[in-house]
């Protein structure tokens, strides 16, 4: 296969996530990373004041902190760009455009913090 059509395959094929926090899209999270319940991805800021205040409430002092009260973090919702399929995640810190997420998968865990979803 020639390398262009190789090239034009792939990005068909890239995780390209829209983060949807309050109800509002902020951005885009692409070339995403998994571990266990963990997602990293690069994270695109949308233009406007709620990306940005969004940033703000994850730096990457206290990531750890945040992390042991779950209940304090942003929740937010990945709708992957081609098919609508959802995840639902915690943001817990931003580091040199690189968002981190803890993924919820329990039903116990959705109906706490996604409830009505």
């Amino acid at each position: 296969m020639p390398q262009q059509a190789w090239f034009f395959i792939s990005q068909l094929m890239k995780e390209r996530y829209h983060v949807i926090w309050e109800g509002n899209t902020i951005g885009l999270l692409e070339n995403l990373s998994r571990d266990m319940w963990y997602i990293e991805g690069a994270w695109l800021p949308a233009e406007g004041e709620q990306a940005a205040v969004f940033a703000s409430l994850l730096p990457e002092a206290g990531a750890r902190e945040r992390l042991a009260a779950p209940a304090t973090l942003p929740r937010v919702v990945l709708s992957e760009v081609q098919d609508g399929h959802k995840l639902y995640c915690l943001a817990f810190v931003l580091i040199d455009g690189i968002l981190g997420l803890r993924q919820l998968t329990s039903r116990e865990g959705l109906d706490e913090f996604f409830p009505g979803r």
